[in-house]
């Protein structure tokens, strides 16, 4: 616990409620000065008292002005810090603001030259068990000095500083300084308890070259920010190979399934299926793979499930055709050096195609798939036969009925937005404006290319194309669904292709329920390999997703794989919650330290004095440096599976170490189950 939460515990414990509320207040930054000032006998030499002064107050994390100033006789400091309403003894006071509290206590130290040596103590804020606290150290130190001798400059080797410890020698050597990493008192609101409802295990606490300072071990558990799950804004998982990136992924899966969340989970190796059956899922579980080779069903029922991009979408309603869009965009990749004109024309086209196939659905009572879809992009002729069985339908239902309300836009609407494809001499298409230069096959071969995939030959084709075995929008449904899409890596452009639908038919979905102020369930998205989603907006992707009520997990092997700085810039800045496995290196560890707070540490040098007796002593200084050291997050000393956590507003802005070791959390649940 730090010196200012300490000593207002021991001022305000007895307190009554209102009194101890304006106690609290009085130390806010904006509040005017209200202190204290105290006057006694020190009979020591007026520099070495403020020397002496300046040393307590720097070990107890005040900020002194870089020297004592020996020529007016006084050492001025300031404590300031910011907390969370449920820091120590905070959590006491009743209707303090949820916001984070901004705290302030500053101190003046007088020494006169006179015979009559004394020292005066002023002080903004009435803290009086600091006062007799300072009063009392400063006096059995100089207690200690023999007249005119300062103190011995000590020099301590290799030092390594622990959370919250503070440096108080000289050293020589390596520092290792872990000091500005949360306490265990900065997590206490994380701390996972038997019954409380904290889904999400973010590890145990720890720090091995002290484990005293982590002990007795405390497991941690994302919790909330007011009534609001923190996992609702948002996760970032930064972790190399052979990190445990998957077991991070398979607990979360489980923990949140065994809470009541729907869960939507890319399984980028296409194996955690069997794992998280053994862990016992609940509720309907759907598994989508791009394994060509993958059986149709197991012991547990289906594997392979079927599943139709087409089947929901509507080309008659604003919204079904924003959702066409959107899908057109993740089907078709765009290209290194691809001109910006021709890409949206693409994507225009495979729109057009795809809502003619839906009204071909409409009037005629089937349902269309993507291998239909490719037969329109590569064979000239189905297009047309699409386009004239649409009008004939039209026609028709006008010759039955004038005053009917037929389905719009209409066909014409979608065969103009087609013309440049079309031949403009075909004698039964009207309004083709395709130049003679160009044939069908030259415009359209990087949308056939796109769906080969679907075709009726394509690999995917059997599992994308007839009625779904479930839908999306299961996820925001009532009923406890999980869905599985894997998509493994080394099935190429064809997984990168269906990653790239289901999250954005994802998005679509998940905007609905924008204006659902408590929808009946929780959702969590676990998207591994974030970097393979086309078109992708990592930060956009979390905006929503919060809106939406869902967690968003996105998962990274470092921060390069994110191309735009910007984007990295954005994400790091907004996401909630920050997890960085094993080590973080080079601009991923250049990336966190920019968002993290600058903190101050002792400085100290040596001083030679050659007056009534020559002595040596340590003069002390304050320096600004990171938060943590590039060299402290590539050594993370937390266990075998350690890792940094950065959660965003919460704890003072300090990261937090944390042992992520299915070892250790495995006694944690075996001793809360028991």
């Amino acid at each position: 616990m730090d010196i200012l939460l300490q000593h207002l515990e021991r001022t305000g414990e007895h307190m009554p409620g209102p009194l101890r509320k304006s106690f609290v207040q009085s130390f806010f930054y904006q509040a005017a000065p209200d202190g204290d000032e105290f006057v006694f006998a020190t009979p020591a030499r007026e520099d070495l008292v403020l020397d002496k002064a300046a040393r307590i107050l720097t070990s107890q994390g005040f900020q002194v002005n870089l020297q004592p100033d020996h020529a007016s006789g006084v050492v001025k400091a300031e404590f300031q810090k910011s907390y969370g309403c449920n820091d120590g003894f905070l959590a006491t006071v009743d209707r303090l603001s949820g916001a984070p509290i901004h705290l302030s206590f500053g101190v003046e130290v007088w020494s006169t030259r006179d015979a009559k040596n004394q020292t005066r103590l002023r002080t903004t804020r009435k803290l009086p068990s600091w006062t007799y606290d300072f009063r009392a150290q400063l006096l059995q130190e100089l207690a200690t000095v023999q007249p005119h001798v300062a103190e011995e400059h000590k020099v301590d080797t290799d030092v390594i500083l622990g959370p919250g410890e503070t440096l108080k020698t000289a050293f020589s050597g390596s520092l290792l300084d872990y000091s500005g990493f949360a306490t265990k008192n900065d997590v206490a609101a994380l701390v996972k308890k038997p019954g409380d409802g904290k889904s999400l295990l973010l590890g145990v606490y720890a720090f091995d070259p002290k484990p005293e300072l982590a002990a007795p071990e405390q497991l941690l558990s994302l919790g909330h920010f007011g009534d609001k799950p923190m996992e609702f804004n948002g996760t970032l998982i930064v972790a190399p190979q052979n990190s445990g990136k998957t077991r991070l992924i398979l607990r979360w899966a489980a923990e949140a399934n065994r809470h009541g969340y729907n869960l939507f989970l890319i399984d980028v190796k296409g194996n955690m299926v069997p794992e998280l059956r053994s862990r016992g899922l609940k509720g309907k579980v759907h598994v989508f793979t791009t394994d060509p080779a993958a059986a149709d069903t197991d012991e547990h029922g289906s594997v392979c499930a079927r599943f139709n991009v087409l089947e929901d979408l509507d080309p008659t309603t604003a919204m079904g055709r924003n959702e066409i869009g959107t899908l057109c965009q993740a089907i078709l990749p765009k290209f290194v050096g691809d001109d910006d004109r021709f890409w949206p024309i693409r994507v225009k086209w495979l729109r057009a195609m795809i809502c003619l196939r839906r009204l071909h659905d409409l009037h005629y009572r089937r349902l269309s798939d993507l291998g239909d879809i490719y037969e329109m992009a590569t064979n000239e002729s189905s297009l047309y036969d699409c386009i004239l069985d649409v009008t004939k339908a039209e026609a028709y239902q006008r010759r039955l009925n004038p005053n009917v309300q037929l389905p719009e836009p209409p066909c014409k609407f979608w065969t103009n937005e087609l013309a440049e494809l079309i031949d403009r001499d075909h004698k039964e298409m009207v309004g083709g404006q395709r130049e003679p230069r160009y044939t069908y096959s030259s415009l359209t071969v990087m949308i056939g290319t796109a769906l080969a995939p679907f075709y009726r030959y394509g690999s995917l084709h059997t599992r994308t194309h007839g009625n779904s075995d479930f839908r999306l929008s299961d996820l925001d449904g009532a009923e406890q669904t999980t869905i599985v899409l894997a998509a493994r890596e080394h099935d190429g452009e064809e997984a990168q292709t269906v990653v790239s639908i289901f999250v954005k038919r994802l998005e679509q979905i998940l905007k609905r329920r924008f204006s659902c102020q408590n929808p009946e369930r929780r959702i969590l998205l676990l998207l591994d390999e974030t970097r393979r989603i086309r078109g992708f907006s990592p930060g956009q992707y979390i905006t929503f997703a919060r809106e939406a009520k869902a967690g968003c997990v996105l998962v990274y092997q470092s921060i390069d794989q994110i191309a735009n700085p910007k984007e990295v810039t954005e994400i790091l800045e907004n996401v909630g919650t920050q997890i960085y496995l094993r080590s973080v290196t080079g601009s991923t560890a250049e990336g966190l330290l920019k968002i993290l707070p600058k903190r101050f540490r002792p400085a100290y040098s040596k001083g030679v004095s050659s007056g009534a007796s020559y002595s040596v002593s340590s003069q002390v200084n304050q320096e600004l440096i990171p938060c943590v050291g590039q060299t402290e997050l590539y050594k993370l000393p937390a266990g075998s599976y350690p890792a940094v956590v950065f959660i965003k507003d919460f704890g003072l802005g300090k990261p937090i170490l944390v042992d992520m070791s299915e070892e250790r959390l495995a006694r944690f649940e075996r001793a809360m189950k028991n």
